[in-house]
């Protein structure tokens, strides 16, 4: 049990981020490293008097389970809202004559109205982001923890129409369109800025949730305008256009592999890769060359996908050999940090392309031992842009271990794809390709006996979820186990009468 300890020094304290320290029996200092600051820093916001960075608060939420205004952190105090403007008087009020009437019921009623009404309090977010140096990312971050901190509190269709109503916010208020760029300005520019990066929030969480040609088409709207600024804009404007434009295009990648084909995702990729670049931005470069190895993976163009991630290899080893290298002094500060989550999606990648091409499978095992420590490195929130789940994890062991000719380890890793789509770790995209691979692993395989009713049970679930979204790629797939099944079981009645299924997709 550890002993625990009291904020030192006068002043008001913060009682909530206290009980909340001594709920869990936690040190000053168990904090201070949990978060990444000094104890000091742990002991001021205790006392009130200074407020978490949004990626220490971040943090601090996701170590106690709680939101910051359960810590004791009020929104005024994190720039979440402005106070009421005094008007101004020749005359000092005379408070203490007259007796004001008191309005608890009004003001509970308010704020209770406030607090329920998600759609509002999120383009009041957006609005009031302040026109400074704060990263859009972290507005973003913001964004994505209100959608999670609400998500128990709302049902469905509220929240789809908020994320629509985000989604379609640069559209309408700032008239951003496919068409060309909007008109220039630098206050205007500011409002394109974390409009759009709310707008992408939103795109995101609605390819999460199968609502691909609306997230496509929105995202498609913000792109001419944010390529634009990437190129014309302030110095610092410029960069958050360019990390921007990347997001987009990672996301228009990600659509393009369920609504057009592999060879256009590849191309959206690259072309994140070279905003990203633009932006001075290892994590998104490394995140964009993942995906065109995902995709050119897809698209059956093996060597291609290996060559791509032995380069996204390369640039982790020299940022980690220059690290290394580096004194920490103003002259040479360290490089931004790379999320654990981005190393984890690289040598997962790296495993899958080296399984395929190369057959080495002590190089395989090893990229995939990397892609999992550095997957449980990871702590808290991660950029939305970034996200690589456990189903993403077992998707590249799924591949890895088929073309390393071990099929029992591929069907296994497939399970617990299904698993983890029932826990909430795995999106349904994931679950249907795990769904049809194993279809496609048990009819090759030639280690035992193949279980027919097995393969039917799994395709047709595959195959109706692949219809209800409409996803070009896992109807391929679906097309792919299908013409397996039937060279595995010829003449098998069961699967002729099957084949109509295919024929209405």
């Amino acid at each position: 049990m550890h002993q625990t300890q009291d904020s030192e020094g006068a002043g008001p304290l913060r009682q909530a981020l206290i009980r909340a320290r001594r709920a869990r029996l936690l040190t000053l200092e168990e904090v201070a490293e949990a978060v990444g600051v000094s104890k000091a820093t742990v002991c001021r916001w205790e006392r009130a008097g200074d407020v978490p960075q949004p990626l220490h608060l971040r943090k601090l939420c996701h170590l106690f389970g709680l939101s910051p205004a359960q810590l004791g952190f009020r929104d005024e105090e994190l720039g979440l809202s402005l106070p009421e403007p005094v008007p101004p008087t020749s005359e000092p009020l005379q408070v203490e004559s007259v007796l004001l009437p008191s309005p608890p019921a009004e003001a509970d009623a308010l704020a209770t109205a406030r607090q329920q009404c998600l759609p509002l309090r999120l383009l009041g977010l957006v609005w009031r982001w302040p026109a400074t140096d704060s990263p859009y990312q972290q507005l973003q971050i913001l964004v994505s923890t209100e959608l999670e901190k609400d998500a128990m509190n709302q049902n469905e269709l509220t929240r789809r129409e908020t994320l629509r109503l985000l989604a379609l916010a640069p559209i309408e208020l700032l008239g951003l369109s496919q068409a060309g760029p909007a008109p220039k300005g630098s206050a205007l520019t500011e409002d394109i800025l974390k409009q759009c990066a709310a707008g992408l929030t939103a795109c995101w969480q609605l390819h999460r949730q199968g609502e691909f040609a609306l997230a496509d088409q929105a995202v498609a709207a913000y792109l001419p305008t944010l390529q634009a600024l990437a190129k014309a804009a302030s110095p610092r404007q410029r960069q958050a256009a360019a990390e921007l434009a990347a997001q987009g295009f990672l996301l228009r990648s990600r659509l393009a592999l369920h609504l057009s084909t592999p060879g256009q995702a590849v191309s959206y990729a690259q072309k994140a890769e070279d905003f990203s670049c633009m932006a001075d931005n290892l994590s998104l470069q490394l995140t964009a060359l993942g995906l065109q190895a995902v995709m050119s993976h897809y698209g059956h163009c093996y060597r291609q996908a290996l060559q791509t991630m032995q380069k996204a290899q390369h640039l982790l080893e020299e940022r980690d050999r220059r690290d290394r290298h580096k004194e920490a002094s103003v002259a040479q500060p360290a490089s931004e940090p790379v999320p654990p989550i981005v190393y984890s999606s690289c040598y997962g990648r790296l495993a899958m392309n080296l399984a395929v091409v190369t057959g080495q499978k002590g190089e395989v095992q090893h990229a995939l031992k990397l892609a999992h420590e550095m997957f449980l490195a990871q702590h808290g929130m991660v950029p939305i842009w970034a996200a690589f789940s456990l189903g993403d994890l077992l998707l590249d062991d799924v591949y890895a271990y088929r073309d390393s000719g071990l099929p029992q380890a591929a069907l296994e890793a497939c399970q617990q794809i299904e698993q983890q789509y029932q826990n909430g770790e795995a999106r349904l995209t994931s679950c249907i390709e795990a769904q049809l691979l194993a279809v496609l692993i048990e009819a090759s395989r030639d280690d035992q006996p193949r279980r027919l009713d097995w393969c039917l049970d799994k395709w047709q679930a595959g195959l109706a979820t692949a219809r209800q979204l409409q996803s070009q790629q896992r109807l391929a797939e679906a097309r792919q186990a299908y013409i397996a099944l039937c060279a595995a079981f010829p003449g098998e009645k069961r699967l002729r009468a099957l084949r109509d299924l295919l024929t209405l997709t």
